[in-house]
């Protein structure tokens, strides 16, 4: 967007947008980048087929996901065409990730904003950020200048997606709404784990079959760590040694998957090739429906860990490696880090690579943290197990005026 155009989008089309009649049965969803993804994604494509009495549309500015999503057979149009601003303009509900950047701030003014948020977990958010980008950006609130350019991050949603009790006073004290705008739903991106018929329509979105292929007969490892602020040097800090890497491995004839930031993804690639135990995640596949099928997730603050033990009960790996210099930098936490982790904690390079070889990593996780964690993050104790898409698309549509 260019800079002339964004300035119209917040000060002209904004404003002007509070005057659009609405319509309830009219939903707009989006996700960061331009992207299909998180739990934007999921709650579409539950309604797109199961609440036909809403009218569901995906907004991007990608051409490629646009052409995918009408190849399903899905409504997604272009978010500057006429057909998109038009649809932004009458639409009750605007569904996001992260925030009306998503859909369309220009045409969001008399919408509901629903903001179905992209983790659970224990960092400092938004503006209960104190170091990072975000706390800087918060602390600028008051010149002109700032709010005008990021005024899609200052916007209060009418509601933010939760998953227990204390998510939803996390989330309340993060984006200063009050505790009850922050219901708990439930992720509409764990449904596929708990569903297999919603599984197999998310599997339709990729090549999964290529993904079986490579890692049939293998102990599937997936490093998923949580994107820092600075994240070009992530993978040579985190694994110097991919030899080592390797070897490590090899006793569980394990093969490991790095879902890495796309910007760090590239380059990686090119530096693991050699190695038949060692891959990039394939690009433009979603994680979320094989999630379960990962034998061990290596992970460090990321909120990956939730997610993945609201299904699974064994295979973590904490590699918390730079946690002094993370908390200091890039996200401090709001929750200790020490009592809200569950499985084999590796502080360093050579702790890692020996738990990955002694089978260590593959343990049974303890029951009682198990729950506990469970318990905290996702309000019961036992396995995630009920979708959370139709208690949302209820929630919303029962609430009509609220």
């Amino acid at each position: 967007m260019t800079a002339l155009l964004a300035l119209l989008a917040r000060l002209v089309l904004f404003p002007l947008s509070f005057l659009a009649p609405r319509r309830d049965d009219l939903w707009v969803f989006g996700a960061p980048q331009d992207g299909f993804s998180g739990n934007p994604k999921y709650l579409f494509l539950w309604m797109s087929r199961h609440r036909p009495d809403v009218r569901c549309v995906w907004l991007t500015g990608s051409p490629d996901t646009r052409r995918v999503l009408r190849e399903h057979g899905l409504a997604c149009e272009l978010r500057w065409s006429r057909a998109g601003m038009l649809v932004a303009a009458r639409a009750r509900c605007h569904v996001v990730a992260n925030d009306t950047s998503d859909t369309s701030l220009a045409f969001s003014g008399g919408a509901r904003v629903l903001n179905l948020w992209h983790g659970v977990g224990i960092k400092n958010i938004l503006r209960g950020a104190r170091v990072g980008q975000n706390a800087g950006l918060y602390r600028k609130l008051w010149r002109p200048d700032v709010f005008v350019r990021s005024a899609h991050r200052f916007r209060r949603p009418a509601m933010v997606l939760s998953t227990s009790p204390t998510m939803s006073a996390h989330f309340a004290r993060s984006f200063d709404v009050p505790l009850d705008r922050c219901p708990q739903l439930g992720y509409p991106r764990i449904d596929p784990l708990v569903d297999e018929e919603f599984r197999a329509l998310c599997l339709t979105f990729g090549d999964y079959d290529a993904l079986r292929r490579q890692t049939a007969g293998r102990t599937v490892y997936l490093y998923a760590p949580t994107l820092r602020d600075d994240d070009g040097g992530l993978f040579t800090e985190a694994v110097p040694d991919l030899a080592a890497l390797s070897a490590a491995l090899r006793p569980t004839n394990g093969l490991l998957l790095l879902k890495l930031h796309p910007f760090t993804a590239g380059s990686v690639s090119a530096e693991v090739a050699d190695f038949d135990n060692i891959a990039v995640w394939p690009a433009g596949l979603d994680l979320y429906p094989v999630l379960d099928q990962i034998d061990c997730l290596v992970t460090d603050y990321s909120s990956m860990l939730y997610d993945y033990i609201a299904v699974a009960g064994s295979g973590v790996v904490i590699y918390a490696y730079d946690y002094e210099r993370y908390v200091a930098e890039d996200r401090d936490l709001a929750f200790p880090l020490a009592e809200n982790i569950v499985g084999r904690r590796a502080d360093t390079f050579a702790e890692l690579c020996e738990v990955l070889r002694s089978g260590a990593a593959l343990a049974e996780l303890p029951a009682d943290r198990l729950a506990e964690l469970r318990l905290r993050f996702w309000g019961s104790a036992e396995p995630v197990s009920r979708l959370a898409s139709p208690a949302i698309a209820g929630f919303v549509l029962d609430r009509p005026g609220s």
